[in-house]
């Protein structure tokens, strides 16, 4: 009996602290309706339709940090039986199969227990059994290596059906056929005993909420209004109580960051309302919640209780971009160092392209520098703002322009700059929120999350304030920080606009983006600067040599070059360079100040890494000198063309007009970069070249001679020295061969008739090489011998031979030489036929012209036989050739 009824003593305190510890509360709709909770409910929209009052759509979706052994529970009004209306995803993305039984997940799943009983009651426990009017959620136990976020979809119901126009506190039934929304939600985290519940691990980046409190066009009064409260987690680290205080939307969208709506820039908030008639007017101007955090951009996490402790500074989890950030320490809002420096590096100069205010933070917050003149200097005040870096130092672009967009004046300005880091900003945009009669509440907490800090808020209704409106408007309009610095009271005048029985259409909030704000602020750092804005129009004016534009190896060529500042900055250090062509070496180099104007701030010397001559000049406005720089053709390099560079550079931070680049990051080192990248297109004047041709050299030609004689096959192969690769032309005397191939030094001319060809050389761009090569091509292995035409059958020697080689016949000369009637024989005598002139042939008689009679005509130079026994029929032997027949 002892045991037994201290076993009964033990269980009944188990279940005394399972009714009454309040860590048996889980998180979800519960906490936006307490006990006590005041005006209408607002269901939670589950739909992936955007439209203009819900322009970030999501099917209900929540966010649960929770530990490898620790438990996820999961239920809705809207899940019944066994129909799968909650979804699970794991740190990974990828889903949890669930187990979905009948009465499992859902709020008020019991006859005895109301909906309003359940939602207040909460889920049971993972290892209870039962308990008072908690209801059985879906339950998912976190396993080794799953520690991270988690993602959770509540889908709503399948029918048409409307969502109830009932008080906070009322009862509701939500059946199968119900519509999108869903009445009661709750996601919870159990200890890893199981045995209790660990608040603040829940959090959404967007409510999508609807609350149908109305009587006809009419909203029904305060009493039906929505007085949700949440607990807003800033990603520098500080948490408000955000207390919805009596609004009223009909149909509303709540979210929460750090930038509000923008104009054109993604990173600047506009610190307006603004008007929205469709969803694009502003999902093109706010930052999608359902996103990853971008362009400075950061959507803060609304949480139903204070952010649990033990949240990590960051986690994986199935979010946008796979991580995101959670419990941060607050942020630092003090900095006591702040430097000027133009974008190429130099203290307190800067060219057009701007310069870099650095301090350091350590803390992502935001920073607000202000830029304000110093008599003598007049000229609007500029504000930059952005958000800071955490890793360190920060540096923020100014573009030296005022706030009238006009760039400060050449020269030295006298200016202030104040720097002030902002932290804890929130901005809290109602999305056709038609009525907020009470305003909005919202309390900064102290880092111990027990005491309330600042209430103040701001809001800026001006660009939204025209055309026809019921109700009345916000007042002030405009109660932005930079009208009221110090804002208002949230407690007294949260920014209220309409009326509690107001229209549902046409009220001041309807169709609008009402946004409202507040941040804190560090102290304010003040520094003045001397900024030396600097631009000079820099010039190479000229460069010219009175050599010839051909050089040959051992040549030595003298360039001047002129080199001015056109102003209006005059420069101490800009960069000059003679760039020369590799084969040539420097011989000498002379600076001649005939103007007595500028001087050489860095003597001229050659750099012979780069192979080039330089120096830095200091030139006052208009003023120019002269380099006289020598240099020798030294060296067997490509022949051709050779180009020369004159150049002259801006120095960092100045501004040359038409040779700067665009890119921030790019210190002026190429002066060929700087123009090229100038943002205008064309030249620029700070380069100037001079061309000229190294005369070529041909090293040798072979000359292929003519095999046949039916055509002409002569060729000439030429072998050139250092010559790139291209289509030239070969001159020789008498003639050339133009769009001659050199490839790898050599080149092939086909085709030529047999002949000399003297002087042979090559020309390069008007150069021509001065020692020519001569070559010829001959036909004399072109000779054709064919054997006499005889009968194989019938032998018909020669009877009769005249020789001066033989006295006598030893080996059957000339019987040998059949099929003619006399053989001639000679080595070093010829056959002189009759020499006669053309008058003479022409006084042959005609009777005795025959048919192959042959004489030398020495008028015509050639030996003739005639062809056809006729006055006409003489014809010259001119070319080396066979006939086709004998």
């Amino acid at each position: 009996m002892k045991k037994i009824y201290h076993r009964t003593i033990y269980t009944l305190f188990i279940l005394f602290v399972f009714l009454t510890s309040p860590l048996l509360q889980a998180e979800g709709s519960k906490d936006i309706y307490p006990t006590d909770a005041k005006g209408g409910r607002a269901s939670l929209r589950s739909s992936n339709t955007t439209n203009e009052y819900f322009p970030f759509a999501t099917q209900g979706t929540h966010y649960v940090y929770a530990k490898a052994g620790e438990t996820i529970s999961l239920a809705s009004s809207s899940q019944n039986g066994t129909a799968e209306k909650i979804m699970l995803y794991r740190p990974n993305g990828t889903k949890v199969s669930l187990s979905f039984l009948t009465g499992e997940g859902r709020i008020a799943a019991f006859e005895t227990t109301t909906s309003r009983a359940a939602e207040l009651a909460g889920p049971r426990l993972p290892n209870q059994s039962s308990g008072a009017n908690r209801y059985k959620a879906i339950y998912y136990t976190v396993p080794s290596g799953g520690e991270g976020i988690y993602r959770v979809h509540f889908i709503g119901g399948e029918g048409s059906g409307d969502r109830p126009n009932i008080l906070a506190k009322d009862n509701w039934t939500q059946t199968s056929n119900d519509s999108q929304y869903i009445l009661a939600w709750d996601v919870s985290v159990s200890n890893v005993a199981k045995n209790a519940w660990i608040k603040g691990r829940v959090y959404a980046t967007v409510f999508n909420l609807d609350i149908a409190t109305v009587s006809g066009n009419n909203f029904r009064g305060d009493t039906y209004n929505f007085y949700g409260k949440f607990k807003v987690l800033t990603k520098d680290g500080y948490v408000y109580n955000v207390d919805n205080n009596g609004n009223n939307g009909y149909a509303f969208t709540f979210m929460v960051n750090n930038k509000g709506f923008y104009k054109t820039n993604p990173s600047i908030p506009s610190y307006e309302s603004k008007l929205a008639g469709s969803a694009a007017s502003i999902t093109n101007y706010y930052h999608n919640p359902n996103t990853a955090d971008a362009n400075g951009t950061v959507t803060h996490k609304i949480f139903y209780n204070k952010p649990a402790l033990d949240l990590p500074e960051n986690s994986i989890g199935a979010v946008p971009g796979n991580n995101t950030w959670l419990k941060t320490p607050p942020a630092q809002l003090s900095t006591t160092e702040m430097t000027f420096e133009g974008v190429d590096g130099v203290e307190s100069q800067s060219g057009l392209k701007g310069g870099y205010f650095k301090f350091s933070s350590i803390s992502d917050v935001t920073y607000t520098i202000v830029i304000s003149p110093i008599s003598p200097a007049n000229f609007p005040s500029r504000t930059l703002t952005g958000t800071t870096n955490a890793s360190g130092e920060n540096k923020v672009w100014w573009n030296g322009k005022d706030g009238a967009g006009n760039f400060l004046p050449v020269g030295t300005t006298q200016i202030q700059a104040t720097l002030q880091l902002k932290g804890a900003e929130v901005h809290f945009p109602y999305v056709d929120m038609e009525i907020n009669p009470n305003g909005i509440i919202l309390e900064l907490l102290n880092e111990a999350m027990s005491s309330v800090v600042s209430d103040v808020v701001y809001w800026n209704d001006t660009p939204v304030s025209t055309g026809a409106y019921s109700g009345p408007p916000s007042s002030p309009l405009n109660n932005s920080h930079l009208i009221n610095p110090n804002g208002t009271s949230s407690n007294v005048n949260g920014h209220k606009w309409g009326s509690p029985t107001g229209a549902t259409v046409g009220a001041f909030g309807d169709k609008k983006g009402m946004d409202t704000w507040t941040f804190i602020v560090g102290n304010k750092l003040t520094k003045q600067f001397e900024i030396k804005i600097n631009i000079a129009d820099l010039e190479v004016v000229s460069l010219t040599t009175n050599h010839d534009a051909c050089i040959q190896k051992y040549d030595e060529i003298t360039y001047e070059m002129i080199v001015k500042n056109n102003g209006p900055t005059a420069t101490i250090d800009a960069p000059f360079s003679f760039i020369i062509p590799q084969g040539f070496s420097p011989v000498s180099a002379i600076f001649n100040n005939s103007l007595n104007c500028g001087s050489q701030f860095e003597a001229i010397s050659f750099d012979v890494v780069n192979h080039k001559y330089v120096s830095k000049l200091s030139l006052p406005a208009n003023c120019e000198v002269k380099y006289i720089i020598t240099v020798k053709l030294d060296s067997d390099l490509v022949n051709g063309i050779q180009e020369f560079f004159a150049t002259i550079l801006r120095p960092d931070d100045f501004t040359d007009p038409d040779a700067t680049n665009q890119d921030l990051d790019v210190p002026p080192t190429d002066p060929f970069y700087e123009c090229a990248n100038n943002g205008l297109g064309g030249d620029c004047n700070n380069i100037k070249s001079y061309t000229l041709t190294i005369i070529p050299e041909i090293l040798s030609v072979i000359a292929t001679d003519i095999e046949t004689c039916e055509a002409a096959q002569g060729k000439l192969e030429f072998t050139f020295k250092n010559i790139p690769d291209g289509e030239y032309t070969i001159t020789y005397d008498g003639g050339n061969f133009t769009n001659i191939i050199v490839t790898n030094g050599t080149a092939t001319v086909e085709n030529l008739i047999a002949g000399e060809y003297k002087n042979l050389r090559i020309s390069i761009n008007g150069c021509i090489s001065e020692v020519g090569i001569d070559a010829e091509i001959s036909d004399k292995n072109c000779i054709c011998y064919k054997d006499g035409k005889f009968d194989a059958t019938l032998s018909i020697p020669t009877q009769v031979g005249i020789s001066s080689l033989r006295s006598e016949n030893t080996d059957g000369w000339p019987q040998v030489r059949e099929g003619a009637w006399i053989a001639l024989e000679s080595k070093t005598k010829g056959f002189v036929p009759n020499r006669l002139t053309t008058l003479q042939i022409q006084a042959i008689p005609s009777i005795n012209l025959v048919i192959g009679m042959m004489v030398y005509n020495v008028t015509e130079d050639c030996l003739q036989i005639n062809i056809d026994g006729t006055e006409t029929g003489w014809k010259c032997f001119s070319a080396q050739g066979c006939e086709s027949s004998n």
